[in-house]
């Protein structure tokens, strides 16, 4: 499950390339077919409009990532 923003949404309709296809969705969560490895591989890019919300595992391998980037930046 990932709730995307109206930019998201925008992003997620022209960005072909991984994209997993829409299982269902209610306002502006969305859940998708899509497995761990291609979310890693095609959410990132999304930034801030996106946040994955299930599973809990992959939740929180977006939360250790965003975590050591921002470790980068604040460190230099």
């Amino acid at each position: 499950k990932v709730r995307l923003s109206e930019k998201g949404k925008r992003h997620y309709d022209m960005i072909l390339t991984n994209r997993p296809n829409i299982k269902e969705f209610y306002e502006d969560v969305y859940t998708f077919y899509c497995s761990e490895e291609n979310a890693k591989i095609y959410f990132p890019h999304f930034y801030d409009e996106a946040e994955i919300l299930e599973p809990n595992e992959l939740r929180e391998w977006f939360r250790e990532k965003s975590e050591k980037i921002m470790k980068k930046y604040r460190d230099k």
